[in-house]
């Protein structure tokens, strides 16, 4: 984020910056290595029970 920062001539306040180890952006937690998915948003996902039969997946009664 920094090298984008320097990349498009941005000029900063170091008393305004707060540089956080991880912070949600876009939906997506990311740190200085990764970004992976919040686990808030895909709770529903972990809870769905998983179809009993293939017809369940491809019905368009979407």
């Amino acid at each position: 984020l920094l090298e984008e920062v320097i990349d498009y001539d941005f000029h900063l306040r170091p008393e305004k910056c707060e540089f956080l180890k991880s912070t949600r952006y876009d939906d997506l937690l990311t740190n200085q290595r990764s970004y992976h998915p919040d686990s808030q948003q895909i709770a529903a996902l972990a809870v769905m029970c998983l179809p009993a039969y293939v017809q369940i997946l491809t019905s368009s009664r979407i």
